[in-house]
């Protein structure tokens, strides 16, 4: 294996592996974090193993390899079945029974691929190439990888019908990385190695896409924010590459070069990562903020209309009692009920004078009410100011003449 391809398939391990970390620290609770970064983590070993098998000639270490391999594959089509049975929420429950069936079985079968050579029999190095030797039980590693691997993809795919929204767009993120990254993976292993190109060290990379598209639908899901976790990402595979680049230096000097840009590499990195988290904070808090201002003002609408709606009912309940004493004081004054001293005359006139204030009051209170409501109906006529004025003016003789004051209006009469 040339060193672009170790190198390759080293840093491919080494991102998904970055990726799985990444997510799963953000939210260590949540299963749905655990699951994904087991399966990215499985990912990452299968690449990783495959690049020791290609690149080890000892035969007992190669034989172990191998079979790592073999039990990562299994663990990739177990962990991805149950990522896609959680995420991004569970469409039905498995009977504890079944899970613990399924686990005590991919425990039995990891165990006996790596144990025995049931699955993967003997690995020969032949030149520069390593030949596989099937076990017996071959096809039991077949039938898992492909029953596992056939019901992530029907129940992904009756998940997409199934739900709507926010949900059906992460499963879909889901289910177009997954594509690609089968797409990648067939071109770089089967199809353009037939006609005569060596890409298959390029087959790893495939990956990459379906990791990342994995990750930002979780990131959209658990409401992290993508663009730490890229940061941080980002971060970790530098500084990898700067740590490569020493190993890789052929003299002190360019060893020291190598070293410097891995502290400057560092220093940018963390300020990028700092700079990114204290941006996402402000806009965070800016967003609850704004939540907690449209909650204020919500509650605030409701209370105007519970005092509007108390305003309408007060307002209807006084009219008709401040009515009732009207219409008595309008008997008394007109004698329906006897002739009246003359001293008690005038104090039923100065109380019909106060009770007619109220009325107009109530009146004024109930039209505030229709007109915050927009009930209120408007009738526009044509009216003669003047007479309004004097009328007016003639209402509130009583009380300007108990006050020893005049008032005076032009083209009226001139009250005392």
């Amino acid at each position: 294996m040339t060193l672009e391809s170790q190198l390759l398939f080293f840093i491919t391990a080494f991102f998904n592996f970055a990726i799985a970390c990444t997510v799963y620290l953000h939210r260590p609770d949540e299963k749905i974090n655990k699951t994904f970064a087991l399966f990215v983590g499985s990912i990452s070993g299968w690449i990783l193993t495959l690049f020791l098998l290609y690149s080890w000639r000892i035969q007992p270490f190669v034989i172990v390899f191998g079979r790592a391999n073999f039990v990562f594959a299994e663990l990739i089509a177990f962990f991805v079945f149950f990522f896609v049975y959680l995420f991004p929420r569970k469409l039905f429950s498995l009977p504890r029974l079944v899970t613990t069936g399924l686990f005590v079985w991919v425990t039995l079968l990891t165990t006996v691929t790596l144990a025995t050579g049931l699955i993967d029999e003997n690995e020969i190095v032949v030149g520069v190439a390593t030949k596989t030797f099937y076990g017996p039980w071959y096809p039991i590693f077949v039938t898992h990888f492909a029953a596992f691997s056939l019901a992530s993809i029907v129940l992904l795919v009756i998940k997409i019908r199934s739900f709507k929204g926010e949900m059906r767009q992460q499963l879909e993120i889901f289910a177009g990385g997954w594509l690609l990254g089968v797409i990648i993976g067939s071109l770089t292993n089967i199809a353009l190695p037939n006609l005569g190109l060596h890409t298959s060290q390029y087959g790893p990379v495939s990956s990459i896409v379906l990791v990342a598209a994995i990750a930002y639908a979780v990131a959209k899901h658990e409401m992290l924010n993508v663009k730490i976790i890229a940061a941080e990402v980002f971060l970790l595979t530098l500084m990898l590459l700067l740590v490569i680049n020493i190993a890789l230096a052929y003299s002190p000097s360019g060893q020291l070069i190598a070293v410097m840009m891995l502290l400057f590499g560092g220093f940018a990195g963390f300020a990028l990562v700092r700079d990114v988290r204290q941006e996402i904070r402000l806009r965070e808090m800016s967003v609850s903020l704004s939540k907690e201002l449209a909650a204020a003002n919500d509650h605030l609408k409701r209370l105007d209309e519970l005092k509007s709606e108390f305003v309408s009912i007060a307002s209807h309940q006084l009219r008709t009692p401040v009515s009732i004493i009207k219409g008595y004081l309008a008997l008394l004054r007109d004698g329906m009920y006897g002739e009246i001293p003359e001293p008690v005359r005038a104090k039923i006139v100065q109380i019909a004078e106060m009770n007619e204030r109220q009325v107009r009051l109530i009146n004024n209170l109930l039209n505030v009410s229709r007109i915050e409501r927009s009930r209120i109906e408007y009738n526009c006529l044509r009216f003669d100011v003047i007479r309004i004025i004097i009328e007016t003016s003639e209402e509130m003789l009583a009380e300007v003449t108990r006050h020893g004051l005049t008032m005076e209006f032009p083209g009226a009469a001139t009250t005392p």
